[in-house]
């Protein structure tokens, strides 16, 4: 999928899902069901402040880990970065790099 706006480089945790989706609800929709395709299933889609990309990371990296019933709270900076290291270890099989290392340098362009 080609994101509009941001460069790969310049999506953090932080970014917001508003900022990297279309603007029309069907469109956004239309996205939100490719990327759900892409990682394997459904996602749940938070709002507003809440929906970074940081806590998307986190629900694809706790997929298949059962926990006990599930508390909704703000993940902090360390936690979603800890999340995105670990994913792009195991999921991209990219072994060396260091947080400010762009995508493009890891060869996910």
């Amino acid at each position: 999928m080609h994101v509009l706006g941001p460069q790969r480089h310049e999506i953090v945790p932080s970014t917001t899902w508003e900022s990297l989706l279309p603007r029309s609800h069907a469109l956004a929709d239309k996205a939100w069901h490719a990327i759900e395709g892409r990682v394997g299933g459904p996602l749940r889609r938070d709002h507003g402040a809440a929906a970074i990309v940081g806590h998307t990371a986190l629900q694809i990296s706790d997929r298949g880990t059962p926990g006990p019933q599930e508390v909704a709270r703000m993940r902090t900076r360390e936690e979603i970065a800890t999340a995105v290291r670990r994913l792009i270890r195991e999921k991209l099989e990219v072994k060396e790099f260091t947080d400010d290392t762009p995508f493009t340098a890891m060869g996910l362009d």
